[in-house]
């Protein structure tokens, strides 16, 4: 770990807007912020050999609670989410452009209130002067793949065992693993293992 102050600078600002918070509020929670970052490092331009100094982006994510059942201290509820995150400048960022949304429903029985269930996509495409360089590279390298886009689509269960210890089986299914549209889809079994102090 370096925590020195000699790298190239990084910056990045966020504002958030909440709407009907805390318990007492008539409504229905929900959350959206926005924000923007700079990275004032050097990074290799794709296909050009040439060096641009600084990248910068922004991102916009929300959520907002659509139903709620049980008493409301338990915070149970069906919500959906969202995020879309760009990096316009084609030239240095891999994937510009990424968004991901889905629904998850907190306490989805009266026994299990502290669990949860969710159904998630995610997408991201890759930047069109990354695949001009690599088209130009297959045709003396026939084995370099042109990466186009990713989608994940994911179901988990997340499983309060304890208090403070949260498991959480999923599954994914993967569409062009790695951008690469010759690649067949893959599906993934994973867990997410949470412990809280």
């Amino acid at each position: 770990l370096d925590f020195t102050f000699n790298g190239p600078p990084f910056v990045i600002g966020e504002v958030g807007y909440r709407r009907n918070p805390g318990k007492e509020a008539e409504g229905l929670p929900g959350n959206l912020k926005a924000g923007a970052y700079f990275n004032g490092g050097n990074a290799a331009e794709f296909g050009s050999g040439s060096t641009s100094r600084g990248r910068c982006g922004f991102y916009v994510l929300g959520d907002q609670s659509l139903v709620q059942w049980g008493d409301r201290a338990e915070n149970r509820h069906l919500g959906i989410f969202g995020a879309f995150v760009c990096a316009p400048d084609q030239s240095v960022n891999e994937m510009p452009y990424f968004f991901d949304a889905g629904l998850v429903a907190y306490g989805p029985m009266e026994c299990r209130a502290k669990d949860f269930i969710a159904l998630g996509a995610a997408y991201g495409a890759f930047s069109s002067d990354l695949r001009s360089e690599q088209k130009s590279l297959q045709k003396t390298d026939p084995s370099v793949a042109v990466q186009s886009c990713e989608m994940t689509i994911e179901l988990s269960y997340g499983c309060q065992v304890r208090p403070g210890l949260l498991v959480q089986p999923a599954l994914q299914y993967i569409v062009n693993p790695g951008g690469d549209q010759s690649v067949p889809g893959a599906l993934a079994i994973g867990a997410n293992i949470v412990v809280s102090f």
